[in-house]
């Protein structure tokens, strides 16, 4: 995390993510079924592994989102743990 103009800028990192949109799991009905409400199911017509890129896109946003949340978790609990003495 880091400020950048005055705003708060956080990233993740994920390096070694892997996801699949076709084969394997994808088959079952409610994995194809999320995969289809994602957009992402079966192979990119035009550009090979762009569907299996934004699903690892849709994954690491999910991640820093509950990273985010983990952060203000902790953040309120040192804040009221200062208040109320108790740490």
């Amino acid at each position: 995390m880091f400020r950048a103009d005055g705003d708060l800028h956080i990233t993740v990192t994920m390096p070694s993510i892997e996801v699949g949109t076709i084969g394997g799991g994808t088959i079952l009905e409610p994995q194809a079924a999320m995969l289809d409400m994602l957009g992402v199911r079966g192979p990119h017509p035009t550009s090979p592994g762009a569907n299996a890129q934004k699903l690892a896109r849709i994954v690491a946003a999910a991640v820093l989102a509950g990273e985010l949340s983990l952060c203000a978790a902790l953040a309120a609990v040192c804040f009221l743990s200062l208040i109320f003495g108790l740490m």
